[in-house]
């Protein structure tokens, strides 16, 4: 029983050590999968409608780059530390809202809706896009872990 907890913290500790922050940008490279994460104190500032996350994703200049968007649920389950029981987000993230977050990823039967993930219960679900949930934009840096490639 010991090594398996061991073997968990580990594991634990090893995820981690892969999201690394820039806090002169607000930035959190996941050298893992190659992608770059918003936690600027806009990624905790104010909720708002779907479409809206979208747009200020497209619209977001951070870290001179300006190709940033909205997550795919995938992406933003990524994020989620499951050893944690409450803000399950990995500590490395500072600017962490008490609610959803948005992804892009709609919902294919009800297309009114879109993925919204909860990090403080462990989960998500379908989210009317007409209501209000915080954005962390993200952008593609590729699987070396350095920008631009």
């Amino acid at each position: 029983m010991r090594k398996v907890f061991a073997l968990t913290i580990w594991l634990t500790l090893l995820s981690a050590a892969e999201l690394v922050r820039d806090d002169s940008t607000g930035i959190v490279l996941d050298e893992n999968s190659g992608l770059m994460w918003q936690d600027d104190s806009g990624a905790a500032s104010e909720k708002v409608p779907w479409r809206e996350a979208l747009k200020r994703c497209e619209n977001l200049r951070l870290g001179g780059y300006g190709d940033w968007r909205l997550p795919t649920s995938d992406e933003l389950e990524s994020l989620a530390d499951e050893s944690r029981f409450k803000h399950g987000i990995y500590p490395v993230f500072e600017n962490v809202g008490s609610g959803g977050y948005w992804s892009s990823t709609q919902d294919p039967v009800h297309p009114s809706r879109a993925w919204m993930t909860l990090y403080t219960c462990g989960g998500g679900y379908w989210y009317g896009k007409d209501k209000r949930a915080y954005l962390r934009c993200v952008r593609s840096i590729g699987v070396s872990g350095k920008p631009g490639q």
